[in-house]
């Protein structure tokens, strides 16, 4: 789980990165009155602060959702799995994982409740 942690954090590190590139853009265009550039860089900073503020509620609060799955590909770092509902969805998972989660094998995620990022991946055992 520490490693996924790392990640996510990571993750928040360059969300807060690009939220501050858009608002600056935003602040200097809308001061040499360019509109349409202005514009632009709102639409990337809304979704970039959206996404900031939740993937923080999530690391802060660590809520946690558990979801069973099976995989159904497995590539390198990447699995896809079919969720309960019958969806698909990729998984990365760290390099010396890899070797772990063959096609077929059930698996149990912990997801954080509001993103959705990956937490933990665990084997189910079969007994």
């Amino acid at each position: 789980m520490k490693g996924y942690l790392s990640l996510i954090r990571s993750l928040l590190v360059y969300a807060v990165i690009v939220l501050a590139l858009s608002a600056t853009q935003v602040n200097l265009n809308m001061v040499h009155k360019r509109f349409l550039l202005m514009i632009l860089f709102a639409i990337i900073f809304i979704p970039s602060l959206l996404f900031v503020v939740l993937l923080a509620i999530d690391l802060i609060a660590q809520d946690t959702r558990m979801m069973r799955v099976r995989v159904i590909q497995a590539e390198d770092g990447v699995l896809r799995v079919t969720k309960p509902n019958g969806k698909t969805r990729r998984v990365r998972i760290l390099r010396n994982d890899a070797q772990a989660y063959r096609v077929g094998r059930e698996l149990e995620l912990t997801l954080t409740r509001r993103t959705g990022q990956v937490l933990a991946v665990k084997p189910v055992d079969a007994g």
